[in-house]
């Protein structure tokens, strides 16, 4: 844990309520690394992304990991992701792009996409390619 202390991303009640529904929230992360240490100048920095990203009350905000394989990228925003999980009510996102995976291939986005779309609920995403080529068709001749 960070010095921010594990209720430095609490959501105030107030501010925003989880989604009601009959759906599953997605809770993907994966388990953190046992032993993490260090890496303190980096999650202070996440921290600082975050913490404006919130005051700002900004929608979004992209961060990038940069390193070559096998320096703890993923180590460090699995890390990261679990300590502000609470923040995040409406579920957490993962894939494994496989980038540097030397026992298989790397994930095409498509298939990132469509379990995506269908872990939130939305049936129809097994024929995603076919929706999204006829999409691009119509804006092409109109």
């Amino acid at each position: 844990m960070n010095a921010a202390g594990p209720d430095a991303y609490a959501v105030p009640p107030d501010t925003y309520a989880a989604p009601q529904g009959a759906y599953a929230v997605p809770a993907h992360l994966p388990l953190g690394t046992p032993g993490f240490i260090g890496r303190a100048r980096e999650l202070s920095a996440l921290d600082g992304l975050f913490a404006g990203l919130r005051a700002q009350s900004s929608d979004s905000v992209a961060a990038v990991i940069s390193g070559t394989a096998g320096v703890g990228r993923t180590a460090l925003a699995v890390h990261w992701a679990r300590q502000v999980r609470p923040a995040f009510p409406d579920g957490q996102l993962y894939v494994n792009l496989r980038g540097f995976d030397p026992g298989g291939t790397p994930l095409v986005p498509e298939r990132a996409l469509r379990g995506f779309l269908t872990e939130l609920g939305l049936p129809e995403a097994h024929d995603l390619r076919d929706k999204l080529r006829s999409r691009g068709i119509r804006r092409h001749t109109f």
